[in-house]
């Protein structure tokens, strides 16, 4: 099955660890997807099954991301640039 990677990662945290979506930031899942991720879809055949936080690491490698805890939810943020609207902080 082809499937977005972020989408892959969502789907495990919520079907195979159990996580309810409360808990899931999934509109910021969704945003960092369209912003960075849009148009990736993986197909992939497993032929040993692994641990899903196996699965969760390697595609977080693979698409240069990483999912935390902000305190409250489960979230997810792209290692990209910032984006033109974005303002940056400086330090001197």
């Amino acid at each position: 099955m082809n499937i977005n990677p972020v989408n892959a990662m969502q789907n495990i945290l919520d079907t195979q660890l159990g996580i309810s979506t409360t808990y899931i930031n999934i509109a910021k899942f969704a945003s960092e997807r369209d912003t960075w991720r849009n148009g990736w879809t993986y197909h992939r055949i497993i032929t040993e099954p692994k641990e899903a936080v196996e699965y969760l690491n390697e595609l977080q490698e693979e698409t240069h991301s990483y999912i935390y805890n902000d305190g409250n939810q489960i979230t997810f943020k792209v290692f990209a640039p910032p984006l033109p609207s974005e303002a940056v902080e400086e330090w001197d």
